[in-house]
């Protein structure tokens, strides 16, 4: 598994990503419906599933690299309390759905593109125009500077953020006209 490591948070003393993603994104946490039971002694006697749901297919490398094995050391660290379902495809929530979805408690962790719902996220995309990173290693560190300072927070207020990360620059892609690039 690829490590990648980025830059020093309130979320984590240091971020690790299985893999470069793709498109910028963020993990979240939602109110759960699951309920417990405990006993005598506080430990509890059932295990709690948190149900994942994200875009990607399930043979994607993010998915088989990084949410697996992450899926599995949260079951292991937890002798089996915590167990995370992991449902690739949009398959308990659309792909642009996924933030209401773990807000109101539909699925317990999801994984959402800011720009799949373009204006709700607006302080966070900022780390899209042009000219504000040269790599999604630096965007990630915009992203969490910002969220750490309470400039971009209160657009997550609603969910407990697991984690944001970006990508990059992007690229324009053409059939029969090559593109020239535009010096910023």
């Amino acid at each position: 598994m690829m490590k990648i490591k980025l830059c020093k948070t309130r979320l984590g003393t240091r971020v690790t990503l299985a893999t470069a993603i793709a498109l910028s994104g963020v993990a979240l946490s939602g109110c759960s419906n699951n309920e417990q039971s405990t006993s005598a002694k506080g430990e509890s006697d059932e295990v709690t599933i948190l149900r994942f749901s994200h875009f990607l297919n399930a043979t994607d490398n993010i998915n088989t690299e990084g949410f697996e094995p992450w899926a599995k050391k949260i079951e292991e660290d937890s002798n089996g309390r915590l167990k995370v379902e992991i449902y690739p495809s949009s398959t308990l929530s659309e792909a642009g759905a996924t933030y209401d979805a773990s807000a109101k408690g539909t699925i317990d962790i999801g994984m959402q593109v800011q720009g799949y719902t373009a204006g709700r996220f607006p302080l966070t995309q900022v780390v899209e125009l042009p000219g504000i990173s040269n790599t999604g290693q630096q965007q990630t560190c915009i992203l969490y500077k910002l969220y750490d300072d309470g400039i971009i927070s209160d657009e997550y207020a609603d969910v407990h953020l697991l984690s944001l990360m970006g990508t990059g620059q992007g690229a324009l892609h053409t059939v029969d006209t090559p593109s020239v690039r535009q010096q910023i």
